[in-house]
């Protein structure tokens, strides 16, 4: 991952509707992922921090566990648009 700079091209991406042809497919996948969250203050999508995920089966735990990945809190709408990002499940 990019760090700041994937942040920032994200955000450009979001607010120009850049990438969408990347961020469709992606955005779908999301939604049907337990860990997408819509922030109640700010009303976007995010990637809830709150949950573990196990990939493989689905399960969703609200404590660590091994093989589960974390979410990454991230704001969904402009991380889906940076080629280089990516989820954490590895679900795109």
């Amino acid at each position: 991952m990019g760090g700041v700079k994937n942040i920032i091209e994200g955000h450009i991406n979001e607010f120009l509707g850049n990438k969408e042809s990347l961020a469709k497919p992606r955005r779908e996948i999301c939604k049907k992922c337990p860990l997408y969250h819509i922030n109640n203050f700010w009303g976007w999508a995010e990637c809830n921090s709150k949950l573990w995920l196990d990939p493989e089966t689905g399960d969703v735990s609200t404590k660590e566990k091994a093989g589960y990945v974390k979410g990454c809190n991230c704001h969904i709408e402009a991380k889906i648009t940076v080629p280089n990002e990516h989820c954490p499940a590895k679900k795109w």
